[in-house]
């Protein structure tokens, strides 16, 4: 009798060691599980101009390789640049990213029909993304009507749940009632894809000054959506008084934006900051862009 105690002692023994060691993994896996709910997302407006523009020298060239290492340092998942016009910056760029972005939707090989451009917004991401739709807003003035300024829209598969991420590009230097108009067809976008538990976040430079209060919170109620304080000390998108690629005018203030809609899926946390990338590239400058970097955690 006491030696088949003994056993019985030895066999729930090894039966414990056998469960710890299948649990274990288990815990590891869900902690895995809950760090990969905080996504890490950043809108850049990195002035790749079309080449028929060098002649205001901002060499996006030139600075293409650094932007991407820039990038690289703040281990963002998802990453929506604006203004991707110049081919060989784009490709310099997309080769010094791609292998931590495999997932790309944008202007990567198309090229433009005479003088006309795309959107110039690209997507690109850690996790699998599927494109959705891409708009044209149904009017522009000036320059800006060199290029087909609109929306660009996918669904990000992040870990099993799905996230559709907006990226734009308003008109600059827009009156009132053409900026109105553009908020207006982005929020119908939105309305369109929106469906319950999947949040969506919309992102880019939407020339939509935050010091325009009237202005500002109609792009939030076309979009139905909720925009956040900055933390840190850098508390402007664009500012012309620091930044040396900027001609000294005076003009500063935050016209780049995150936003976000739940549709049901609250966050935990959300954090804003702008990001100051700089890397001597020139005699005279640093700065990557005449935009500063907008980065933000949303914790799930």
């Amino acid at each position: 009798m006491r030696f088949m105690l003994l056993s019985k002692n030895k066999f729930i023994g090894i039966i414990s060691l056998l469960l710890i060691a299948i649990l274990l993994p288990e815990n590891t896996f869900a902690k895995d599980k809950i760090q990969k709910k905080e996504l890490r997302i950043l809108s850049y407006n990195i002035q790749f101009l079309p080449n028929f523009l060098r002649h205001i020298q901002h060499f996006p060239r030139k600075r293409a390789p650094f932007i991407g290492k820039a990038v690289l340092g703040d281990s963002v998942d998802v990453v929506v640049f604006q203004e991707m016009f110049d081919a060989p910056a784009r490709k310099a760029l997309i080769k010094e990213l791609e292998g931590t972005f495999p997932y790309i939707v944008g202007p990567r090989k198309n090229k433009p029909k005479g003088w006309k451009r795309g959107t110039g917004v690209m997507i690109m991401s850690k996790y699998p993304i599927t494109p959705l739709e891409k708009i044209k807003f149904s009017k522009c003035k000036g320059i800006d009507c060199l290029a087909n300024k609109g929306v660009v829209a996918v669904q990000l598969n992040f870990d099993g749940q799905p996230i559709q991420i907006y990226g734009t590009h308003l008109q600059a230097e827009a009156s009132e009632e053409l900026l109105r108009l553009q908020h207006h067809e982005f929020g119908q976008l939105l309305k369109k894809y929106e469906k319950k538990n999947i949040p969506q976040i919309s992102l880019g430079d939407f020339n939509t000054t935050k010091a325009d209060t009237a202005l500002y919170h109609n792009l939030l109620t076309e979009l139905q959506s909720e925009d956040g304080n900055l933390t840190g000390e850098i508390q402007n998108t664009f500012d012309s008084n620091v930044n040396d690629m900027q001609k000294p005018t005076g003009e500063r203030g935050v016209i780049d934006y995150i936003l976000y809609k739940g549709n049901g899926i609250k966050l935990k946390s959300a954090k804003r900051q702008v990001r100051a990338y700089q890397h001597k590239w020139g005699k005279k400058n640093k700065d990557l862009s005449d935009h500063y970097a907008l980065l933000a955690d949303f914790k799930f």
